[in-house]
């Protein structure tokens, strides 16, 4: 896997992640985002928590992604 910031990890404006196709990752975020345009209520809770985690960890991006850790371990656990 491979990861690109820019401008730097620093001050971060893009943020891309590029994985093979087909492992194990790939398929795990393809399977996130497929169960987030099947449910609506789903990708609603997820669109709140964002926006609460964004404000709670306005200025420390790593505590916001942990934050959504367990929501995303969840839908991940109960994918085929």
């Amino acid at each position: 896997m491979h990861g690109f910031c820019k401008p730097s990890d620093a001050q971060r404006t893009h943020h891309l992640h590029m994985v093979p196709y087909g492992n194990s990752l790939w398929r795990a975020r393809l399977g996130f985002r497929d169960a987030l345009r099947a449910d609506s209520r789903l990708a609603a809770d997820y669109a709140q928590l964002k926006f609460r985690l964004a404000d709670q960890y306005r200025y420390d991006r790593e505590a916001y992604t942990d934050a959504k850790t367990e929501f995303v371990q969840r839908i991940l656990e109960g994918l085929p």
